[in-house]
């Protein structure tokens, strides 16, 4: 069992993993907007030297939104069990599915524009055009499974994350962030 504890920190103590495995690029700004509005829930794990565990992405939008301090969640596991909660961690987001209960979801959600901005894909298809209205429209079953299907193999597909002609590197010296082309 691993001892842990919530500690505040100086963002600036809360040091990059130099050999991050995610490329978060284009993602800060969607979590920046989600803590602007929801605020820092999902806290940031750090292993006992301040080196990021799991929340890269988190802790580039804090800085993105001036935040000078945040608190962490300091993880006491030996190197080993750390790399792999890293990794675990991370993947297991990815072989989440989405399931029927989204659409339901989507329906009871007032402010659908805010949450559809999070979605590359277009859900208008959700929004009884024939009112003009926020609410939405009845679908058949058959439907909802269909649409469903479709955001589940857009969501799984990880080739993207492999695309980017830029790479970002952190010296595992100083935490400075460089950017390199492959």
């Amino acid at each position: 069992m691993s001892i842990k504890k919530i500690k505040k920190l100086p963002i600036g103590n809360i040091k990059p993993y130099w050999r991050n495995p995610r490329d978060n690029k284009e993602a800060v700004a969607k979590v920046a907007e989600s803590i602007e509005r929801y605020g820092y829930n999902s806290y940031i794990t750090v292993d006992t030297n301040n080196v990021i565990v799991t929340g890269h992405t988190r802790h580039k939008a804090l800085r993105q939104l001036n935040y000078t301090e945040v608190e962490v969640i300091v993880l006491d596991l030996d190197e080993q069990k750390i790399k792999e909660f890293r990794i675990i961690d991370n993947k297991t987001s990815e072989i989440a599915e989405w399931n029927d209960d989204l659409i339901p979801e989507l329906r009871e959600i007032v402010e659908i524009d805010f949450v559809d901005d999070f979605f590359e894909e277009d859900l208008s298809f959700l929004l009884d055009e024939s009112t003009g209205s926020e609410s939405f429209k009845d679908i058949s079953e058959e439907a909802v499974k269909k649409k469903t299907d479709e955001l589940t193999s857009k969501f799984e597909s990880p080739k993207d994350l492999y695309a980017k002609q830029v790479e970002e590197i952190i010296c595992p010296a100083c935490g400075e962030e460089f950017e390199v082309k492959r």
